[in-house]
């Protein structure tokens, strides 16, 4: 069963730590930002396919962590790939989309205008690029975040990151 992981703050208030299935509880109802859910799209997300969507499942390989800062506004930089895996594929054995990519998780006090807007959503600000040519940014992720040590992945709504 899962047991909540410690708390760093508003932005980890649904951490969920979950050694035995990745899955168990991600969905709480919330829609993520690629499935209407109000968040700010700046960009055409579909230009690099990093979310999980339709059935196809996507997962963004960490190859490096560039910066992890904890604090009340914590913040993540990996460089890694983006991989389209089959039903039982491994990340190592899935089709590789995009490489070279930066990803760029950013927790951003949330405004009136955006917890009216996306009341379902954390207020994290994610941005991918590949060196210094930005592709896309889109603020709120779903609140749940499920976390398996054992696969060593988290589940953040649709977007996957393996490590």
């Amino acid at each position: 069963m899962a047991a909540h992981a410690q708390r760093a703050g508003p932005a980890w208030d649904d951490v969920e730590q979950d050694d035995d299935d990745i899955y168990e509880d991600s969905d709480d109802g919330a829609d993520s930002p690629d499935e209407g859910d109000g968040a700010v799209d700046e960009f055409d997300v579909s230009a690099v396919p990093i979310f999980t969507s339709g059935g196809v499942r996507r997962l963004f390989v960490v190859e490096k962590t560039l910066r992890c800062v904890s604090s009340y506004r914590p913040s993540f930089e990996y460089l890694g790939r983006v991989v389209e895996l089959g039903a039982a594929a491994s990340p190592d054995s899935g089709r590789v989309l995009e490489a070279g990519l930066t990803l760029s998780l950013r927790y951003e006090p949330p405004s009136p205008k955006f917890t009216a807007k996306c009341p379902g959503s954390a207020s994290y600000r994610l941005k991918v690029s590949r060196g210094e040519e930005f592709l896309y940014s889109t603020r709120g992720l779903n609140k749940r975040v499920v976390v398996s040590g054992v696969a060593k992945a988290v589940v953040w709504g649709n977007l996957e990151l393996g490590f």
